[in-house]
């Protein structure tokens, strides 16, 4: 099992991201704001292996934020779907993931856009990391760009 953490503003969508994960689906309806931290238990397999992820959906009130804010860093929305609200520009978000050296991912809890993608590449990874701690071959950046979906209705930074 390995346990993977939402975070990130109250409202960007990280609940939405888990449900569409979890469930395959999105709700329009408003959810009731995150209180603390929810999580949520999902198997999925990794080349015939199962992976048992633990994904924490952490609270994005202020309250919350001491508590929060060490896992993240000027975080911002999600909502491809909703260009007119647009945050940060694909542009940004992959210069921001190069200067981290992290993999940039778009993604859209409304629409489902490589959401699977992102937790199959992040089980993927946590999955060699435990099999081989002293390095490998496996690249998330190759993995997630050969497999991901882009849309020029639908560009987002997560």
């Amino acid at each position: 099992m390995f346990t993977t953490i939402l975070v990130g503003d109250s409202g960007v969508g990280k609940t939405s991201l888990l449900v569409q994960f979890d469930t395959g689906k999105f709700t329009q309806e408003g959810f009731a704001a995150t209180v603390g931290i929810g999580f949520m238990n999902k198997v999925v397999e990794v080349d015939g292996a199962k992976v048992k992820l633990q994904v924490w959906d952490t609270a994005g009130q202020e309250r919350f934020r001491s508590v929060t804010h060490a896992y993240y860093r000027d975080a911002h929305g999600n909502k491809c779907d909703r260009s007119e609200d647009r945050v940060v520009q694909s542009d940004d978000g992959e210069r921001l993931a190069r200067e981290f050296n992290v993999v940039f991912m778009e993604t859209s809890a409304k629409t489902g856009m490589n959401v699977e993608l992102a937790f199959s590449a992040i089980a993927r990874d946590l999955l060699h990391r435990r099999l081989y701690p002293n390095g490998g071959t496996f690249n998330v950046k190759q993995f997630v760009e050969a497999r991901s979906e882009h849309s020029p209705a639908c560009a987002c930074a997560t």
